[in-house]
């Protein structure tokens, strides 16, 4: 007797990054196609409903905590699809509120709390690493479609020429090593391919197999 094993893609996991007005969001909106009406859409950025088809469901959280639940919504209703718009908000969001954290306890201690003499505590900068990072492992081994845009920032190197002026993601580089394809958006229809990643991670970490 013989089993007939079901062929199985891995799901698409991008990180597509680049400057405001790049077209980050309508090229993933595009090549979401496939699942129009089945995709899930949280919108920390705002402004990509009018992307959504209908029947796809668009959440747009107001802050890093509202932001962990709709992920964590959307990996547990598990849509064939999750675009996720505002990677970078998320991490401002939580580093907002290191900030207030750090102005309250220099408050506290009558010492000087306006924002350029407060020092968020390393310890709390490892701490949002490792909770984003944790976030970033959910949805990469949820056996979802995922696609997640993050802004990018100009760098330009000291005494460096026009030329030299390179892009990177703003915040951390963690999604970059979350997602198994980085696309950097130059502007609306200029893409480059960075990054393909030769070993996923095996199938069997959080995906629906079927035999």
């Amino acid at each position: 007797m013989f089993r007939v094993i079901q062929s199985y893609k891995a799901p698409d996991r991008y990180l597509i990054y680049g400057p405001s007005g790049s077209g980050k969001s309508f090229y993933a909106f595009m090549r979401t196609r496939p699942f129009q009406g089945k995709r899930y859409v949280i919108d920390m950025d705002g402004g990509a409903e009018y992307l959504c088809s209908a029947g796809d469901k668009y959440y747009s959280p107001s802050n890093h905590i509202e932001f962990e639940k709709a992920v964590r919504m959307a990996i547990s209703e598990k849509p064939p699809c999750i675009i996720i718009d505002g990677i970078t908000t998320y991490w401002a969001s939580m580093v907002g509120n290191g900030i207030d954290v750090a102005v309250r306890r220099a408050e506290q201690k009558k010492q000087d709390s306006s924002v350029s003499a407060i020092r968020i505590d390393p310890g709390m900068w490892s701490a949002y690493k490792t909770r984003m990072e944790g976030l970033l492992t959910e949805l990469r081994v949820s056996g979802r479609n995922i696609y997640l845009i993050q802004r990018a920032k100009e760098i330009r190197p000291e005494g460096g020429k026009k030329e030299d002026v390179f892009w990177s993601p703003e915040g951390p580089d963690i999604p970059s090593y979350a997602m198994d394809t980085v696309i950097f958006c130059k502007a609306p229809g200029n893409t480059l391919v960075e990054k393909v990643r030769k070993n996923p991670l095996p199938e069997s970490e959080g995906t629906d197999k079927k035999e």
